[in-house]
């Protein structure tokens, strides 16, 4: 699987760990925008092991209802993610991990920190 599409009105599941995890070939996802997370607590390893996908626009996102600690190696694995945009919708609570400082390598991807935390910045990596 190459490509995925999410229509209008898809609720993600409570428990989303590894939703889309270990598709290796998968290259894009459209309509994440349509994806309701609004209820989901557990998103670990959601893009984990995506290693050919490159783009995520996460802008409308809902987490503030995830556990503690089920954030985590969301996209450990996914070595050629290269665009990530956050938004005024993507809500991450007290509870999770802040962005890293400048510089900071994050552990597992090619990811490094460009800038600090600010609403709707875009992070990319270094290639």
């Amino acid at each position: 699987m190459t490509q995925i599409i999410i229509d209008p009105g898809v609720i993600a599941n409570q428990y989303s760990s590894y939703l889309f995890g270990h598709l290796k070939n998968l290259q894009k996802i459209t309509g994440l925008a349509n994806l309701d997370t609004a209820n989901v607590t557990n998103m670990a390893g959601i893009f984990g092991d995506c290693s050919k996908l490159t783009s995520l626009d996460l802008s409308n996102w809902d987490t503030t209802s995830l556990d503690e600690n089920q954030f985590g190696a969301i996209f450990l694995g996914a070595i050629k993610l290269n665009h990530l945009v956050l938004g005024a919708r993507t809500v991450i609570g007290d509870n999770l991990p802040g962005v890293p400082n400048v510089g900071t390598r994050v552990p597992g991807t090619d990811w490094v920190a460009t800038s600090g935390y600010q609403q709707e910045n875009k992070y990319t990596s270094t290639e």
